[in-house]
């Protein structure tokens, strides 16, 4: 017995001959290695000996898995077996996996093997098939990052203050996930108005510059989502002057 394995499909072939010894005999058999794709019925079979080649034949899928004793490894897996007759000496045999007796898979690749057919001799040869996969897997993982929470917004000496007068503003911030926070500020000034504002690590300083009120926005970022708290300056009393 001589046995070649290719990727894909998986076909067996046996050759015969009539007329010893000029002719000789042969089996060949076709096993699917893994799972067969549905479009596949059945095989092509093309055989070509001492440069001869014999008319292509169209063999159905057997109705039964590979049995066990034609090969262990791959039994169960649908298959299709073709008995022919042909001359004696070196054949070489190739199966193509059927979407129907007249189409190809576009997806499985042919097979092919050559044999040595022994006069009155039965020569068999098997050849696997394997046809590209369709489809894939897909492993998403969701983190939750929970939004950093601005606990409060402490003004010192006060957020009622006279114009020109500095503000410390303090706010407290903590991440629930433990990230490191990171605050940033922003003020707008009443109609006519102005200040001045100085970022100091994770406070600043405001000084109004004329009356009226103005709204400090303090936002906090942890690993990209951000949370927003607003508070209120008074500032009462004339402009301050103009250097």
């Amino acid at each position: 017995m001589s046995r070649a394995f290719v990727t894909g499909l998986c076909a067996l072939v046996c050759l015969a001959c009539a007329e010893p010894p000029e002719t000789a005999i042969g089996t060949v058999r076709l096993a699917l290695h893994g799972s067969v794709p549905s479009e596949i019925t059945g095989v092509l079979y093309a055989v070509t000996c001492g440069g001869v080649e014999q008319e292509p034949i169209y063999v159905a899928l057997e109705a039964e898995g590979l049995p066990r004793e034609v090969d262990a490894t791959l039994a169960g897996r649908p298959f299709a077996d073709r008995f022919a007759i042909v001359p004696a000496g070196v054949c070489v045999v190739t199966v193509f996996p059927m979407r129907s007796p007249s189409e190809v898979s576009s997806r499985c690749q042919p097979a092919e093997a050559t044999v040595n057919v022994t006069a009155e001799l039965t020569t068999e040869a098997t050849l696997v098939i394997r046809c590209a996969a369709t489809a894939g897997a897909v492993d998403v993982v969701t983190v939750i990052d929970e939004a950093p929470i601005i606990d409060a917004v402490a003004f010192n000496p006060s957020n009622a203050v006279g114009t020109c007068t500095s503000v410390l503003i303090v706010p407290t911030a903590h991440d629930p996930d433990g990230d490191v926070v990171l605050v940033q500020f922003s003020v707008t000034a009443p109609p006519g108005g102005s200040a001045t504002v100085s970022a100091q690590g994770g406070s600043a300083v405001v000084t109004p510059l004329a009356p009226g009120t103005y709204v400090v926005t303090v936002t906090a970022t942890a690993n990209g989502a951000a949370t927003t708290a607003q508070a209120t300056l008074i500032a009462a009393g004339p402009a301050c002057a103009t250097p």
